[in-house]
């Protein structure tokens, strides 16, 4: 009634170990497919995208008005 030696530790704890990490891994994956992950990951992409917009129209708009003033100051300038 002897086990033989052939099989050791090792492996009678890595067959188990990679049942829980293959089930685990398809848990995730369902998450992720079926648990609506991707579709609020979408809609952080958008919502991001919108706010990076938003910042570089109010960079551009506080941009061209501070040229007008320059503009506008140098030409009182000169006028003088």
């Amino acid at each position: 009634m002897k086990k033989s030696r052939n099989e050791s530790i090792r492996t009678h704890l890595l067959w188990p170990l990679l049942v829980l990490l293959i089930i685990q891994a398809l848990i995730m994956a369902g998450m992720v497919l079926f648990g609506g992950v991707s579709k609020k990951l979408k809609n952080n992409e958008i919502h991001i995208l919108s706010e990076n917009t938003d910042n570089t129209r109010l960079y551009l708009e506080k941009e061209t008005i501070h040229q007008w003033i320059n503009v506008i100051n140098d030409s009182g300038s000169m006028a003088s």
